[in-house]
């Protein structure tokens, strides 16, 4: 028997969209469970898993026998499987599940999943496994979810997901194939579910070390207007750098075009960087053109600007990117002109006391 079965989620999955309907419960004919044995590699790149199972169906004794599949024709049941998985009957004594004949299969092979990168490297997968009897419509077969053989091993390995933030799921839904024609028909899908996690802690250790030393190194705004030139070349150095990280931190993502979290991130912290050297090149030209104390003022404020604008530049990972880029174009102006009228009224403070007589 397998080990102890871990709880299932009361909800529901969601229906999927497209080929999908209502979920269906309004017929009892045979219950599918499955029990999840070991994960494999999860790949983002093909977005495909691979998994080892039991697969369970309890009929009623009084029916027309127990629940079979076609020996050696497996995949053919599972819609989102990837050609190759393999599958045998299991015979055992299985716990008593009231008045019911219960038919044991143990499955391995790989599955398609969705991935959705958009919040990469803070994201979560859904793994799906699908059944689906193509022979039978719902006119002659329908699934309930067997929450008695529904669940996932305890000793069950997640290698880079958190096994605390763990979600099982599993819905019956009608499925019509093929959609949009006159010869559609309906057929019973069951779905079972694993929803994964990144583990936080260990993407913030493993992410922000890098960028932040990165963002350390080129706000070099502490040396003098006159080395100005050093300024430079560690700026371009630093944008190089980051160049670099970003391609190697996309790598591990799948191509999809979409706008990830660290694409969000990495965009910004080019921003800074670009922004740093930008200024450098205004105060070397001010510098050349024997302009040292407007040098000097845009020395000043630079440095004040990059200090402030370290930290909001990391916000992007919990805000909107957008939102932060706002903040940081509304911030440049309030702090250019805060630091001006400080510097007036500290000039004019010094003034008043040169002008106060001596006691």
């Amino acid at each position: 028997l397998p080990p102890t079965v871990l709880t299932l989620a009361p909800s529901p999955v969601v229906p999927a969209t497209g080929n999908s309907g209502d979920v269906d419960n309004s017929k009892w004919d045979v219950a599918v469970g499955i029990f999840l044995l070991n994960l494999g590699k999860v790949d983002l790149l093909s977005g495909q898993f691979d998994v080892d199972f039991y697969v369970y169906f309890s009929k009623p004794r009084d029916a027309e026998g127990p629940y079979t599949l076609q020996q050696g024709e497996v995949e053919k049941y599972f819609p989102n499987g990837v050609k190759g998985i393999s599958g045998y009957r299991v015979r055992g004594r299985l716990p008593e599940h009231g008045s019911n004949a219960t038919t044991q299969y143990r499955v391995k092979g790989s599955f398609h999943f969705p991935v959705d990168t958009r919040d990469y490297p803070f994201e979560q997968h859904t793994l799906e496994i699908m059944f689906e009897d193509p022979e039978r419509t719902v006119g002659s077969l329908g699934f309930v979810v067997d929450d008695l053989y529904t669940g996932i091993n305890e000793d069950l390995k997640l290698p880079g997901f958190s096994r605390d933030d763990i979600q099982i799921r599993a819905a019956v839904v009608r499925h019509i194939s093929p959609p949009l024609t006159v010869s559609a028909m309906t057929f019973s899908r069951y779905k079972f579910q694993l929803t994964l996690k990144r583990p936080v802690q260990g993407v913030m250790i493993k992410l922000l070390p890098p960028v932040f030393l990165v963002l350390v190194v080129s706000f070099n705004s502490l040396m003098p207007v006159q080395h100005v030139t050093n300024r430079i070349s560690v700026s371009t150095t630093n944008l190089m750098a980051a160049v670099m990280y970003h391609s190697n931190m996309a790598s591990q993502a799948p191509s999809t075009g979409q706008f990830t979290k660290a694409d969000q991130l990495m965009v910004t912290i080019y921003m800074l960087i670009t922004l740093n050297l930008a200024t450098c090149m205004c105060i070397l030209t001010l510098d050349i053109a024997g302009r040292k104390p407007a040098a000097q003022e845009l020395h000043e404020n630079a440095r004040m600007l990059q200090w402030a604008l370290a930290p909001l530049s990391l916000s992007v990972i919990v805000l909107p990117w957008y939102v932060v880029c706002c903040l940081i174009l509304a911030l440049v102006p309030c702090l250019v002109l805060g630091r001006r009228r400080l510097s007036k009224h500290l000039r004019s403070s010094g003034d008043d006391k040169k002008d106060e007589p001596e006691s």
